[in-house]
């Protein structure tokens, strides 16, 4: 018999749909041999490759947001998990793996929802807990990350990183003494956690304990000789101590270990007008405007540099470059009329 079938659709046969779940896990398994290479482009590929004979097949959905994730590219890894939860419904896990993603793009808020969601499905494990009171804490909801992470020491009196998060917390609230009591403990934990040594020398700056903060400092640099935010941290000690050259060594190494921040790079320059050598100055900041042209700051600085050493035409560019990007910046105004008293001055 023959008739009008409209818009209804032939049913698929059972061995087809089992076929394309086939092929998917297939690719699966080898985007994950290839991202376990260290080929990251080859284990994408591989793995929406699965997707197109199963777009809803997870594993391939999960593995993608955590290349991207660990790749720094958050948005793409963030519209992974959201197809991953359209294929499959509300499900803890993914918005646990959610709400990192919104922590690690800077967002403790939605980073809360996410983490809130996940709570509602599940009971919810200690590592949520904690992630919840990291959320707080960049929030700045100090009270509520004290109150998780004091109830997390109390479950796991074990755990390091707890310690050490109950400190930041507690430093957050100006509990200088409640603060060094758990980072020390973090340490007694854990000898090799270099975060609560950066987080106690922070503390003992902000209390004046300089020639402690340093020996905390130098010991966390005795176990990772490259340790970015220590060297950084030192660098801020020996400076305190009016110590520039050595400030200077610090945040020297620092640029040449690569991707230096650009307050790393103005750290350096002020240290080494403290010490006289101008030329070392203008060096840096000429380095740093190359990394990060729009750095508004750093043309004030050098255009003001420039100025001093009677170079009119390029100290005038960069300051005109900062006016540019920040027109509104009180700082770069600031600049602006310290360089045409300058100016002024010299004529």
């Amino acid at each position: 018999m023959t008739g009008h079938t409209g818009h209804l659709r032939l049913a698929r046969s059972p061995r087809k749909q089992d076929g394309g779940r086939r092929h998917a896990h297939n690719y699966y398994l080898l985007g994950m041999r290839r991202a376990d290479a260290g080929a990251g482009e080859e284990a994408r590929a591989h793995l929406r490759r699965a997707l197109e004979f199963d777009p809803a097949f997870l594993p391939a959905l999960r593995a993608l947001a955590e290349l991207e994730s660990g790749a720094g590219d958050f948005p793409a890894a963030e519209r992974w998990l959201r197809q991953a939860l359209d294929a499959a419904g509300p499900n803890a896990d993914l918005y646990f793996q959610l709400g990192n993603v919104a922590l690690n793009r800077n967002d403790p808020r939605r980073a809360l929802e996410a983490y809130r969601q996940a709570e509602a499905l599940e009971d919810a494990t200690p590592e949520l807990r904690f992630n919840i009171g990291l959320a707080y804490l960049f929030m700045g909801a100090n009270t509520e990350a004290e109150a998780v992470f004091n109830a997390l020491v109390l479950e796991q009196p074990a755990n390091a990183r707890v310690w050490d998060a109950l400190g930041c917390a507690r430093r957050q609230r100006d509990n200088a003494a409640g603060a060094e009591v758990a980072f020390v403990k973090a340490l007694e934990l854990d000898p090799a956690l270099n975060d609560a040594r950066d987080h106690l020398a922070q503390l003992l700056m902000e209390t004046a304990d300089l020639r402690r903060a340093q020996q905390v400092l130098e010991s966390a640099l005795k176990i990772e000789p490259e340790r970015r935010s220590s060297l950084h941290l030192l660098g801020m000690v020996y400076a305190t101590f009016h110590d520039y050259a050595s400030a200077a060594a610090c945040w020297r190494r620092l640029v040449d270990l690569g991707q230096a921040s650009p307050e790393v790079y103005q750290s350096l320059a002020a240290a080494c007008l403290r010490l006289s050598d101008r030329a070392r100055a203008g060096a840096a900041l000429t380095e740093m405007l190359l990394l990060y042209p729009e750095h508004a700051q750093g043309h004030v600085q050098l255009g003001l540099l420039l100025l001093d050493e009677g170079e009119i035409a390029d100290g005038c560019r960069h300051l005109d470059a900062a006016e540019l990007l920040a027109p509104d910046d009180p700082a770069v105004r600031q600049a602006l009329a310290a360089a045409r008293a300058l100016l002024a001055r010299r004529r």
